[in-house]
């Protein structure tokens, strides 16, 4: 009988650890919404994230377009999934961004 509470603690303990390490980035699309889990960088209690520069299948929003609300979600997202500061971050999206307009042959005049 006293396994029990043994058993009880170490399940509490590894939905804390859950909730603290794992999060979720939904994603919506045209096609409807999906959700991608990650590990998080750093511990946290929230667990919903969205990247509010990208949106599914649009091309990444320039990050001075942003309003402060959008700008700080963002940064939050970064540094749960990335580990990263809003910049460095930004640059990864712009990145694929680049390569995927290059592979469709796509030239821009604003860059990211």
């Amino acid at each position: 009988m006293k396994r029990k509470p043994i058993v009880i603690g170490f399940a509490l303990a590894a939905v804390l650890a859950g909730w603290l390490f794992i999060g979720y980035e939904k994603i919506y699309n045209h096609d409807g919404d999906r959700s991608e889990l990650f590990i998080k960088q750093r511990p946290m209690f929230q667990v919903v994230f969205r990247n509010t520069v990208l949106c599914g299948e649009c091309d990444v929003e320039p990050i001075e377009h942003l309003t402060p609300p959008e700008l700080k979600e963002f940064e939050r997202f970064c540094r749960a999934r990335h580990g990263l500061a809003t910049a460095p971050c930004y640059e990864i999206y712009a990145r694929e961004q680049r390569e995927a307009d290059e592979r469709l042959g796509i030239q821009r005049e604003t860059a990211y």
